[in-house]
């Protein structure tokens, strides 16, 4: 109990920390959300289907904005999805999205692609963070619902943690329930964990 405390404690103290360091590279992302189209490529070979079906995610506050990669991706005839928060506590689900998609709010006011969508399931998932390490662990809110949906998927899916270079940590702090991505991107560089 005391180790889980002390982990508890390391995320809140980071999460104010990184909170603030997102900010401000989101404030100065200057060319950072086109950058990152470059690796659009290399992104979709990580999957073993030819043509993947990617989910993004819609930004909120100072998460990475992927707008410009969700239109490259268009112009590449890439199908995408977003995830939807339908039950507290639960894994997200995933829907169809297209540019004239009908969208509502989830149970947190997140624009997200309504039921008149496609339940789908994404081969790759990008994950927003306040913060990452070179291990693929990354500092989300702490809701919990991204490692939730990635311990359900399991090696079904690829795994895209997104986020600017800056927002490396050395060490994340992680508790038993915390699951690392496959991948880091940033507008650097797209990180392969492991290797």
């Amino acid at each position: 109990m005391a180790d889980d405390l002390k982990v508890t404690i390391s995320k809140l103290e980071a999460r104010k920390t990184q909170s603030g360091i997102r900010k401000k590279l989101a404030a100065d992302a200057g060319s950072a959300f086109g950058d990152i189209c470059k690796y659009i490529d290399e992104i979709t070979a990580k999957s073993p289907k030819d043509t993947p079906l990617i989910s993004l995610y819609n930004a909120i506050g100072a998460e990475f904005d992927l707008t410009e990669l969700a239109a490259a991706l268009r112009r590449k005839n890439v199908s995408l999805c977003m995830p939807v928060v339908v039950e507290i506590g639960g894994p997200l689900i995933f829907r169809e999205w297209q540019e004239d998609s009908e969208m509502v709010e989830d149970l947190f006011h997140i624009l997200s692609p309504s039921d008149a969508n496609e339940q789908v399931d994404p081969d790759i998932v990008f994950v927003p963070l306040l913060a990452f390490d070179r291990k693929g662990f990354r500092l989300g809110y702490g809701g919990g619902f991204y490692d939730r949906t990635l311990a359900q998927l399991g090696d079904e899916i690829v795994s895209i943690g997104v986020g600017f270079a800056g927002q490396e940590m050395h060490k994340v702090p992680t508790g038993e329930f915390d699951s690392a991505v496959d991948y880091i991107l940033t507008e650097k560089e797209l990180i392969e964990i492991g290797s």
